[in-house]
C-alpha cells in the first residue's frame, strides 16, 4: 500500500471515532436532562425548590371528587337509596342503573356502583392492550378514555381482566363485539290438558228385602274386656299468618302498607307495590313532585358540603423531601407509598435493628387490605387516627396507602400522610382526601 493512500484512510478512521464519541456523549447528556426533568413534577415543585417545605394547593389542582369528571367508585352504606346516591354525586339514577347494568332499584349494604357523569358502561378487558391500541380497533374517543380512567399516558400498559369505563351504550357494546347480548329467557309453553270423561255405570236393580226370620233366645254371651282404642294423630298445619287490613305479609311476617300501595304476592321480593305513579324508596312510596323536592333538598345540601369541603381543600399542603439519611430497610422500595406507611407503623412493621424493619405482609399497594387480613390483622371500612388508609384503585391500578392523621366525618374528609402522593416520589404530603375514595383500613 502506497504512503499516500495509509495517510488517508487513517484520517477517515480517526474522523468516524471522533463522531462516534460526540455522539455518545451528546445522548448521555439528553438523558440525564431528562431523567432529572421527570424526578419530580414541574407543576408541584420547582427545580431550584429541593428545599422548601410548604407548597401552595392552587399549584396542585387538586378538586374534590364530586366535580371530577372521572369514574368514581361508591359503596352503599345503610339507609343510602339509588335517589340519594344520585342526589349526592349530581346524576340521576337511571344514569347510575345504566353504568352498572341494573335493573331494580333495590340496593345491598357494601354493595359497589360505579358513578360517571356521562353515559358508558364498565368493561372487563379480555387481553392486555394500552388505551392507542384499544381506542383505534373499536374507533373509541381516546381523550375521553384517558380523562374519564384518570389516565394521562395512551400507551400505558392495560392488562387483562381490568376494569376500564367506556363512554358508549350497551347496545353499542354489543354491536362492538365487546359484550356479549344475554340471550331472551325462553317462554314457557303450556300443554293443554287432555279432557277427563267420566262415565258413569248403569244403575243396578234394587234388591228386594227379604223376609226376617224371627230370632231364636241365645245365651248372653260373656262380656269380654274391650281393647284399648287407638288415638289417631292428627297433624297441625301452621297457623296462616293474620295481618291487619292496612298490613301486608312478607316472609310470613306484617308490615304497614304504605299510602297508593298494594300488597304483593306473598313470594316476590317487597310486601307492597306502588300505584298511581307512586315511586318506591324501601319504605314507602312518593309523588314525583315529592321525589324532586327530596332530590333538590340533597342536591342543597351535597352543594352546601361540597362548598365546605372547598373551604378545607383551600389550606396549603405541607410537602417535605425526604431524608434519605434516615433510610431504613423494610422490603418495599424507597420513596414509594407502601415504605413510608410500613416505615411510619413500626406496631405493624416491628423494627429487628437500628436500620431494619420485619413485615407480616408484602405486595403492591392495591393488595394490602386483602394481605393484612390474610396475616391476621384487623381491618375494616371505618378510619380510625394513625390507621392505614388503602386506595386499591389509585396509581393506574397498583394502589395507593396512606396515614390517617385526622377525620371529618361530617364532611367526609381525611388529612392523610402520605409518600410519592401529588408532590411525586420521594416527597411526603399532608393533605385532605375523601372517605369514599379507600376501599378500606388497617387498624
Amino acid at each position: 500500500m502506497y504512503p499516500r493512500q495509509f495517510s488517508l484512510m487513517k484520517s477517515i478512521l480517526t474522523a468516524g471515532v471522533l463522531m462516534l464519541f460526540s455522539y455518545v456523549i451528546v445522548q448521555a447528556n439528553q438523558m440525564k436532562v431528562q431523567e432529572a426533568s421527570h424526578q419530580v413534577p414541574h407543576r408541584f415543585v420547582t427545580t431550584d425548590d429541593t428545599k422548601s417545605a410548604l407548597i401552595e394547593l392552587n399549584e396542585l389542582d387538586l378538586i374534590p371528587v364530586e366535580s371530577s369528571d372521572g369514574v368514581r367508585k361508591h359503596r352503599i352504606k345503610w339507609g343510602e337509596t339509588l335517589l340519594s346516591v344520585a342526589a349526592y354525586y349530581g346524576t340521576t339514577v337511571d344514569r347510575i342503573k345504566e353504568t352498572n347494568n341494573i335493573e331494580t332499584n333495590t340496593l345491598s349494604v357494601w354493595e359497589e356502583l360505579y358513578i360517571s357523569q356521562v353515559p358508558g358502561i364498565i368493561h372487563t378487558l379480555k387481553e392486555n392492550t394500552n388505551f392507542l391500541l384499544f381506542a383505534n380497533k373499536y374507533e373509541l374517543p381516546l381523550e375521553d378514555m384517558l380523562t374519564l380512567n384518570y389516565a394521562t399516558q395512551e400507551e400505558l400498559p392495560l392488562y387483562a381482566d381490568t376494569e376500564v369505563f367506556l363512554p358508549i351504550t350497551i347496545e353499542k357494546a354489543y354491536d362492538l363485539g365487546l359484550e356479549i347480548k344475554p340471550k331472551p329467557k325462553p317462554v314457557p309453553v303450556v300443554k293443554p290438558q287432555p279432557k277427563v270423561v267420566t262415565y258413569k255405570p248403569a244403575a243396578k236393580p234394587i234388591a228386594q228385602p227379604k223376609p226376617v226370620a224371627k230370632p231364636v233366645a241365645q245365651p248372653k254371651p260373656v262380656a269380654q274386656p274391650k281393647a284399648a282404642v287407638q288415638q289417631k294423630v292428627v297433624e297441625k298445619k301452621p297457623t296462616p299468618v293474620t295481618c291487619r287490613v292496612d298490613q301486608c305479609v312478607h316472609n310470613k311476617k306484617c308490615y304497614d302498607k304504605p299510602e297508593f300501595a298494594v300488597c304483593a304476592p306473598d313470594d316476590t321480593q317487597n310486601a307492597w307495590v306502588c300505584i298511581n305513579g307512586y315511586v318506591d324508596t324501601g319504605s314507602t312510596c312518593i309523588s314525583v313532585e315529592e321525589q324532586k323536592r327530596i332530590a333538590e333538598e340533597q342536591a342543597k345540601i351535597a352543594a352546601e358540603k361540597k362548598k365546605q369541603q372547598g373551604n378545607i381543600y383551600a389550606g396549603k399542603i405541607v410537602a417535605t423531601r425526604y431524608d434519605n439519611s434516615t433510610r431504613v430497610s423494610n422490603g418495599f422500595y424507597i420513596g414509594q407509598c407502601t415504605y413510608w406507611a410500613a416505615k411510619r407503623r413500626p406496631d405493624i412493621f416491628p423494627y429487628i435493628s437500628a436500620t431494619e424493619q420485619t413485615r407480616p405482609f408484602r405486595g403492591n399497594a392495591n393488595a394490602w387490605l386483602r394481605n393484612a387480613q390474610a396475616a391476621g390483622l384487623a381491618t375494616g371500612p371505618n378510619p380510625t387516627v394513625w390507621s392505614i388508609a388503602v386506595d386499591i384503585h389509585g396509581w393506574y391500578g397498583y394502589g395507593h396507602v396512606a396515614i390517617v392523621k385526622e377525620i371529618r366525618r361530617d364532611l367526609g374528609l381525611l388529612l392523610i400522610e402520605d409518600m410519592n402522593g401529588v408532590s411525586g416520589k420521594g416527597y411526603v404530603d399532608h393533605r385532605w382526601d375523601t372517605i369514599s375514595k379507600y376501599e378500606g383500613f388497617i387498624y
